[in-house]
This record gives structure tokens, C-alpha cells and sequence, in this order.
């Protein structure tokens, strides 16, 4: 047998030498991950970047899908298992629309017993006193102590600031609930009912929900926008109407005129909104979904006991004493969730919702001259956030209240609040049945009485088929519609709304 050569003996060695140190390599390898401990890395949230989280008791169903759900990294080493908090400033226009957020806040920062705070949200909240405030704060966003991620204002001021905030795109996510009284249009000359002729002029503090409720209210009863002009409350000469804000005066002076109606009578008319700008909203969505649902309780805090709650919300600082706060919160009307609902166009009926009287608010305000612009393309809702919460807690959630407008009998008397009509030729039924439903939902209060002009055949068979029409396609009770006689004046229809009792 032949010998190996030398250089063959090397090679088989030093293949022997490499295959032993890999296997020595994969066993130390395997020895350090066994002993090693594991660490995972947490990010530290901020004000604008923190991601959105919510407590276990909130988690289920919080987004749309999976892929689109809000995700957190959460520590394993620390063995605590808590979450981060989501950090969310929050900021209202006065003391009265922040009082649910301060009852379940436990303060204006959150409390040792603060429900934000157990729903995973680190709210804190503050009190602006001018619209001027609160459009800086959310210009100044919530990571600026300054700022707000948050407003809760009236949407007739919203909607009248749009053109400055459009760069951030505002969007309401959240009806917390309507003004009922607040606000009140008088005449002293003339009536909603009996215009005087020529120019009108209207007294009331530009952009103010006071102002909206007047100019609505006449281009409603008929004053064409072009002969409506606004007279600053500095003004001294007199305004053939006045719009006042009932908050903000002791008493009514005789001199105001008569009082031809309040945002009582209209109690749908101005809502009170939280508003956030759309990349936030979508972002933050869990954060959002879980403050909105703690938001409500602290409504049912105030519909059960509103002196008590008065009392705690007066112990902060800079806080009005209860009985102002009482007065204040007197004329408010608090959503809940079927309200909100509704007003997200998620039940499919209704012609009043977020959008369609975004859209008449922006009509408003353009011909009286405070917005430049056409209305603006995106939407101004986003209905993500109830829409989540409808998932988890389902529709139920204050049916009662929910289907008020379409079940509940209606008393009215014969005192016509306004006359709302129709000049073309010949009328839309479905563009009548339209209105129908928008005044309806507008004055959810008052009985409507429909007329059509024609013969007596005719005019009764169209009013009848637009009530019809209204009926089924807004869910309203038929006990809240009337067919009259031939309209007024020289309109082809008119739809009269009658005071509540």
C-alpha cells in the first residue's frame, strides 16, 4: 500500500481542526443564549408621538381591523405589566363644556382617582376662554404645554374658524352634547314671521353661536342673504334683530326687542363638538376610543346629580361657585352614544347629521361674509371613534334617547315659529321631503304643517306624498306632520314650524 504524501496529511488535519472549532463555537453560542437574559426596548412616549393605548377593559374591538389597530411595545422585564399611558391634552371653551372630562379626571390633572388614567390615558385638561384661545392651542398641538390635541367647542364657532384651521384638518369626531337656551334672537321691529321689507339688520357678535342661531333662523324664515347685515354689539344704532347670548348678561334689556326664539326651540341647532386634526385622529384612535368612553360617564354624573357635581367642579382653581355653574350647565343637553350615532350618519337615516349641517353652517357664514372660500372638499366628521365604541358596547347605549325623534309624541301649539319657503315653480317632492326631514331633525321639538300650492286635489296629494317620503325616509313620526291649506304668500310650498310646548 502507498503512503499518504505529506501535503495530504496536512490538509486532513486541518480540516480536522476546523470542524472541531465550529462545533466548539455552536456549543458556547448556544451556552450564552441559554443564560442571557431578554430585554426589550420601550420607546418613551410624547405628547405628538405617543402611540394610542387603552386599558384590557377597552381592548377589544378598538379599530377597524387588525393591520389598522394601534400598537404599543410592551416591556417584559420590568415584570409589572402595565401599560404606558397615552398622553392627550384636552381643551374647552369655558367651564361648562369641560365639566364631564373634570368629574372623571378628578381634576384638571388627572387625580388619584381619575378614570382617564385607569382607561390608559394620561388627560389633562384646561379651560380657554376665547375661540381665539383655543385656535392657537390647537395650532400649538399637545405636545406644547400650551396646546391642545383636543377642543371641545360649539360647532357654529368651529365652523366659522374652519378657513383659519384648515392647514391641520379639524375634524369632529365626538357630539358631546346641543346648547338649549344659551342663545336668543330678538326683534324689534318685524317678526321671524312678518320680515320688514328692504335691508335687515342683525346685531351680534360675528362668528359667535349666538350670531349663527340669528342669521340660520332668517335665512330660514326667508331674508335672502343679501339683504342681511351685521351691526357689531358696539353699534348704536338699532338693529331691526338682535342676537344675544343669555350666558353672558344678567337680564334681557327691554330695548332688545321680542323674543322671537331661543336654541331651545331650535335644540338641535348648535352642538357641542370635540374636534382633533384628522392625522391625529387616526393615529390615536384607541386613546380617542377609550377617552370618549370615560367622557360619557362623567355625563351620567351630571344627568344624576348636578348639584354635587357643580360642587366637586368649583373646588378647582379659577373655577365659577356652584350656583354659577349650575346656571351655566342648566341649558346644556348631553349626548350619548345612540345620539352620536345618529349624528355619524350610522343608522341610515336622518337628514341632520355631522355633515349636513356642517355644510348649511358653512352656507350660513359664507353669505354673511366670514368665510371667503368654497366648502372644503375632505369631510369635517370622521366617525371612526363611534364607530368603534358602537362595536364594542353596541346601539343600545341610550336608545330611549336615540329614537326620540322618531317615536316620542310631540305637543305643539299654533304659534308659528317660522315659515320656511319654497319660490321655484314647480316643487321637488323629494326635494321638499328633504327639507322635511332637515327641519325635523333641526327643530326635534315642534310639529311641522306642509302646504303645496294647486287645487285642492293637487296640493293636498303632493304635500301628502312629501310628507309620505319624509316619513319613511327619515324615520319621523307621522303625529309630528300636518297638511295645511294653500301656502302663504307667493311660494309654491312652505313648510311652517310650530312652537313646542
Amino acid at each position: 500500500m502507498t503512503a499518504p504524501l505529506n501535503g495530504e496529511i496536512v490538509r486532513s488535519k486541518a480540516v480536522f481542526v476546523v470542524l472541531l472549532l465550529m462545533l466548539l463555537g455552536f456549543v458556547a453560542s448556544t451556552l450564552v443564549r441559554w443564560r442571557m437574559p431578554t430585554f426589550i426596548e420601550m420607546a418613551t412616549p410624547t405628547a405628538s408621538s405617543a402611540t394610542a393605548v387603552v386599558s384590557s377593559n377597552f381592548a377589544p374591538n378598538i379599530a377597524p381591523n387588525a393591520s389598522s389597530a394601534p400598537k404599543m411595545p410592551v416591556a417584559s422585564s420590568s415584570g409589572s405589566g402595565k401599560q404606558p399611558l397615552s398622553p392627550l391634552r384636552v381643551g374647552a371653551l369655558r367651564w361648562e363644556l369641560l365639566a364631564p372630562g373634570l368629574l372623571v379626571n378628578a381634576g384638571l390633572d388627572p387625580g388619584e382617582n381619575s378614570l382617564f388614567v385607569k382607561a390608559g390615558v394620561d388627560a389633562h385638561l384646561s379651560v380657554l376662554d376665547r375661540m381665539s384661545e383655543v385656535e392657537e392651542a390647537l395650532a400649538r398641538g399637545g405636545a406644547d404645554a400650551k396646546g391642545v390635541d383636543v377642543a371641545v367647542i360649539p360647532m357654529p364657532e368651529f365652523i366659522a374658524a374652519y378657513e383659519r384651521l384648515r392647514a391641520l384638518e379639524p375634524r369632529v369626531f365626538f357630539v358631546v352634547g346641543w346648547s338649549r337656551g344659551r342663545e336668543a334672537l330678538y326683534a324689534k321691529q318685524g317678526s321671524l314671521t312678518n320680515l320688514p321689507e328692504g335691508e335687515l339688520t342683525l346685531r351680534a357678535e360675528p362668528g359667535s353661536s349666538q350670531a349663527f342661531l340669528g342669521l340660520f333662523s332668517l335665512q330660514l324664515a326667508g331674508a335672502p342673504p343679501t339683504r342681511l347685515r351685521f351691526e357689531l354689539p358696539s353699534d348704536k344704532t338699532p338693529p331691526d334683530f338682535e342676537a344675544l347670548s343669555l350666558m353672558d348678561i344678567p337680564k334681557v334689556d327691554a330695548a332688545s326687542g321680542k323674543l322671537q326664539l331661543t336654541s331651545a326651540d331650535a335644540p338641535m341647532m348648535v352642538p357641542i363638538v370635540a374636534v382633533a386634526q384628522a392625522g391625529f385622529v387616526d393615529t390615536h384612535r384607541a386613546a380617542l376610543t377609550a377617552w370618549v368612553r370615560v367622557w360619557l360617564e362623567g355625563e351620567d354624573r351630571i344627568r344624576a346629580d348636578a348639584a354635587t357635581s357643580a360642587r366637586e367642579i368649583s373646588k378647582q382653581g379659577g373655577a365659577p361657585d356652584p350656583l354659577v355653574l349650575i346656571n351655566r350647565l342648566g341649558p346644556l343637553s348631553w349626548a350619548n352614544l345612540a345620539d352620536n350615532a345618529r349624528w355619524a350618519g350610522l343608522s341610515g337615516r336622518g337628514a341632520l347629521t355631522t355633515e349636513s349641517l356642517f355644510q348649511r353652517g358653512w352656507e350660513v357664514w359664507k353669505a354673511a361674509g366670514l368665510l371667503s372660500t368654497p366648502l372644503p372638499e375632505a369631510p369635517a366628521s370622521s366617525p371612526t371613534i363611534i364607530s368603534a365604541l358602537v362595536r364594542q358596547l353596541g346601539t343600545d347605549q341610550g336608545t330611549e334617547k336615540f329614537n326620540k325623534n322618531s317615536d316620542l309624541p310631540r305637543g305643539s301649539h299654533n304659534d308659528v315659529l317660522l315659515r320656511f319657503a319654497f319660490s321655484a315653480a314647480e316643487v321637488d317632492e323629494d326635494a321638499l321631503a328633504g327639507e322635511i326631514g332637515f327641519l325635523a331633525g333641526l327643530f326635534d321639538r315642534s310639529t311641522l304643517r306642509v302646504a303645496v300650492r294647486g287645487t285642492a286635489a293637487i296640493h293636498k296629494a303632493k304635500a301628502a306624498k312629501a310628507v309620505a317620503a319624509a316619513i319613511g325616509r327619515f324615520g319621523l313620526a307621522e303625529n309630528r306632520l300636518q297638511i295645511a291649506s294653500q301656502p302663504a304668500r307667493t311660494a309654491s310650498a312652505t313648510i311652517e314650524v310650530l312652537g313646542a310646548r
